[in-house]
């Protein structure tokens, strides 16, 4: 049950952020038929997913309609702790 409702919100997340994508290109008078991807089957291996996320929080989903694996990652794992990473300086 927790797995599918990681799911749902990843895969929701996912469609506002595409929502607002394609809302800036239309802006923008690109041609939305020229950037989609398509793919002949799922993809089977950690490798083969596509990541979705900011840098800072990640997310890979691979897997088929039967079984689907989400590995998620955030920055305090591999830091130690949670950090305030912002520079006072980064605006120059």
């Amino acid at each position: 049950m927790g797995k599918r409702i990681s799911g749902l919100i990843l895969l929701a997340a996912g469609w506002c952020f595409a929502a607002q994508a394609a809302g800036d290109r239309e802006a923008a008078g690109a041609d939305p038929a020229a950037e989609i991807m398509r793919y002949d089957q799922p993809a089977s291996k950690f490798y083969e997913a596509l990541p979705l996320g900011s840098g800072r929080l990640g997310a890979m989903v691979f897997g088929g309609v039967d079984e689907e694996r989400i590995v998620l990652n955030e920055s305090s794992v591999w830091s130690g702790s949670p950090q305030d990473a912002d520079r006072p300086d980064a605006y120059k």
